[in-house]
């Protein structure tokens, strides 16, 4: 049996660079999350939900807090970490 991939981003305010980054893991992993901090308010959920990534708003709490809540939520045997700014 293969070992099963999540890929998992960390957002706010991104809607010029989620689409991009969503493309560039596409069909990379089992399962895509966007966990986006409560405060963004543009069209990052939007678009991340319209390319059928699992999206969650929740308060930010610090990056090490928000991370580990990315951790629980996914579901497969390994994670790697994403983001969508560009660079």
């Amino acid at each position: 049996m293969q070992p099963s991939l999540s890929i998992a981003i960390i957002a706010c305010d991104e809607e010029q660079h989620i689409g991009g980054c969503l493309a560039s893991i596409n069909g990379l992993a089992d399962e895509v999350l966007l966990l986006l901090d409560a405060r963004s308010s543009d069209a990052t959920a939007r678009i991340a939900a319209e390319a059928g990534t699992r999206t969650y708003t929740e308060a930010w709490r610090g990056f090490p807090a928000q991370r580990n809540r990315a951790l629980d939520l996914c579901q497969s045997e390994w994670v790697l970490f994403s983001t969508p700014t560009s660079g």
